[in-house]
């Protein structure tokens, strides 16, 4: 393997891409005090070319699904990280998950006395989940 002598052989000739891709007409004194270079000016017209197309309305209309279902994810796990802060700080007072037991425990039983003891009041019940059940799957 050769070592080259200089860098002069190391580098080679490149246009430049800048000067390549990028034309800026020059302006007069009296012109650039007034515009400031144009840049403002051409950014506008390109805006109101592309909006003038109805592009900017296309590209809403093509990505309004996804942006929708990226807002209610986004409003979903903020709201499932909210609920979990509530319910670990409700977890952290001492006694109230045990009360809160006992509270579940107590209304079942107040719900299951009247609703599930008898025969004809339990097939009462269990018909209008059923029912309830086949309406919400959409097997009627």
């Amino acid at each position: 393997m050769e070592i080259p002598d200089s860098l002069s052989d190391l580098k080679t000739e490149t246009p430049n891409p800048i000067a390549s891709t990028i034309s800026a007409p020059a302006t007069s004194s009296a012109a650039e005090g007034a515009a400031e270079g144009g840049e403002w000016q051409e950014l506008l017209g390109l805006l109101n070319t592309w909006l003038g197309d109805g592009k900017a309305k296309q590209i809403w209309e093509q990505s309004q699904r996804p942006l929708k279902a990226v807002g209610i994810a986004i409003v979903l796990i903020i709201f499932l990280r909210l609920l979990g802060a509530v319910l670990g700080t409700l977890d952290a007072i001492p006694m109230l998950p045990r009360l809160l037991e006992l509270v579940g425990l107590i209304w079942l039983g107040l719900f299951a006395g009247p609703k599930l003891v008898k025969s004809d009041e339990r097939k009462l019940f269990i018909g209008r989940i059923s029912s309830a059940w086949s309406s919400f799957s959409g097997r009627q």
